[in-house]
């Protein structure tokens, strides 16, 4: 969030990109492992998940819960976004 707002603090704009596109990758890994970990069974789920996906970086902000198909589009959106696959 920082490095976008304040981003000229870090005179380097190679420098400011390699740190943005990694805070980015970052989440994004974060997100695929709550997936990963307490998301349902993909083939035959009997029991419907709703999964939160936090767009922000404020404590005082609650994130969205989606169920488990938006939240594989919204985190497959976000890597194509930052081109992690």
């Amino acid at each position: 969030k920082y490095a976008e707002k304040n981003g000229e603090v870090i005179e380097d704009p190679a420098a400011r990109g390699v740190i943005t596109g990694e805070a980015y990758a970052i989440r994004a890994f974060c997100q695929l492992d709550v997936l990963r970990l307490f998301g349902q069974m993909p083939q035959g789920a009997s029991r419907q998940v709703e999964l939160p996906y936090s767009e922000t970086t404020s404590i005082d902000e609650m994130p969205a819960y989606y169920s488990f198909d938006d939240y594989v589009v919204k985190l497959e959106a976000t890597c194509r976004k930052l081109n992690l696959y």
